[in-house]
């Protein structure tokens, strides 16, 4: 036989045995589980996740360190391919967009003559952003979390997931982690028939169950921990608090590597108590459901490095305008690289963040993020109807016998803050929390505690950290 079309035969079987083995392993007997997920764990990447993960992988890798000239070249061709893409297969690039500026794409800047979208305009037109080179039932939905208002589905092709693992425990190598790697994954798990704790040996994840983070299941999750040792945390960072406090209180043994965030914003309180108590590194990195721009954090610095070949990220103000300048705050508008079933382009993600123009010692020449606000929509409105950013919120009440808690507003200049108080919360805690919050306010916002046992979530076990009822 040729020896191209054995080889190729070969990566044939290999990628159909991966695929049969994603699809079909939750139902194969333990015993072969375990020596197929040992077995898989020493091949590295490409054995585990296929072509197209380690094809993205192997890009990352040789383009990590190019200058920016260099980059801006790369990140133009694939914006200009993804823009010429849409106008010929998806509907609603070809009534919307004119042929000239489409041909007359040259310079990055030229993105500016295209139109924004947003989560209301694809909703209204949804059929209408699907190419037509997909069967829209063959396509993968996820569904936004909803924090703006109804959740957004958006459709993938099977391979955009991949591209986005890809990215993103490329972005953890920073701290270590690797195809060996071991790691809790702190989400709500759907399938109960599964327990609240279990090894998922090919994944080499320990799951754990935040639908209920009371002392008794913590218990059950930390001699879990001791068991397996997980080398990273990788989770809400709400759940993460929560099992800290828990650690900080009954000890563990086991030493983590470091703590992979994903989904919800911390603040630099969060952040200093998290590497107190776990003495490791804490790395977050930004992104969203829609997949068009992420973000994270290095070595040497907690300014978010944009992706590059990930997704295109400009920077408006309220007039739609780009920004350019460092110390302006502006709303995230994103093109996607990774989905070319409904591809998305300068769409308005609704977060805030400000440029960071200075160089990174890490020696990547990304394009930076500073001070991430998350939703524009995470505000408090104080007594003269001005929007007070959550980040405006110092949160050192982590000390106070305090375990989680919630902001609620439906009064202009009111806001309740729900919380779940640990035993020997007392009036003096009481008193400290409210000082701070009216002082972080500059006494613009009266603040009024309320005790529950627990506090409400949204379906994917995410933390609302607000419920604003108000509309600005």
């Amino acid at each position: 036989m040729n020896p191209t079309l054995k080889t190729l035969k070969s990566l044939r079987i290999k990628n159909n045995l991966i695929n049969w083995l994603k699809k079909n392993y939750s139902h194969i007997p333990f015993p072969f589980v375990f020596v197929i997920g040992k077995i898989g764990n020493q091949f590295g990447y490409h054995l585990r996740y296929g072509k197209t993960f380690s094809e993205v992988y192997e890009e990352l890798e040789n383009t990590e360190y190019l200058s920016r000239e260099e980059l801006n070249s790369l990140v133009l061709k694939k914006l200009t391919s993804q823009i010429k893409y849409a106008y010929k297969y998806v509907p609603y690039y070809k009534n919307e967009y004119s042929e000239y500026d489409v041909e007359n794409f040259k310079e990055l800047k030229d993105i500016a003559k295209f139109p924004f979208i947003d989560k209301t305009i694809v909703r209204q037109y949804e059929d209408q952003f699907i190419s037509t080179q997909f069967d829209k039932k063959h396509l993968i939905m996820k569904k936004t979390s909803g924090s703006t208002g109804m959740p957004l589905g958006v459709y993938m092709n099977n391979d955009t997931t991949l591209k986005e693992w890809a990215f993103v425990v490329h972005i953890w190598k920073r701290i270590g982690f690797n195809a060996k790697s071991s790691r809790i994954l702190m989400r709500e798990i759907e399938d109960k028939s599964k327990g609240i704790c279990y090894y998922d040996v090919l994944k080499n994840e320990l799951c754990v169950d935040i639908s209920n983070m009371d002392d008794e299941h913590l218990e059950i999750y930390c001699k879990a921990v001791e068991k397996y040792k997980p080398d990273y945390i990788h989770g809400y960072p709400s759940s993460t608090l929560q099992l800290c406090r828990y650690i900080e209180v009954h000890g563990l043994n086991h030493q983590f590597k470091g703590v992979l965030p994903s989904s919800e914003g911390m603040s630099d309180d969060e952040v200093s108590y998290i590497k107190k108590v776990l003495k490791c590194p804490v790395l977050s990195f930004y992104g969203h459901t829609e997949r068009l721009v992420m973000a994270g954090q290095c070595e040497c610095s907690e300014c978010y490095h944009v992706e590059p070949l990930y997704g295109y990220c400009e920077l408006v103000d309220q007039q739609g305008n780009n920004i350019y300048e460092e110390g302006i705050t502006g709303e995230i508008v994103a093109t996607g690289f990774c989905n070319t079933a409904m591809p998305l382009i300068r769409y308005k993600t609704g977060d805030l963040a400000q440029w960071s123009l200075t160089k990174c010692k890490c020696g990547r020449n990304y394009l930076q993020l500073k001070k991430i606000e998350g939703r524009s929509t995470e505000y408090l409105v104080d007594k003269k109807e001005n929007k007070i950013s959550l980040t405006a919120f110092r949160y050192s009440f982590y000390d106070k016998h305090i375990k989680a808690f919630q902001f609620y507003q439906e009064t202009i200049g009111e806001v309740i803050v729900k919380f779940v108080p640990e035993k020997g919360f007392n009036e003096d805690d009481r008193k400290f929390v409210l000082t701070t919050l009216t002082e972080d306010a500059n006494g613009k916002i009266n603040f009024y505690l309320e005790a529950h046992q627990q506090l409400s979530k949204k379906k994917s076990g995410k933390r609302e950290l607000i419920v604003q009822m108000l509309k600005y």
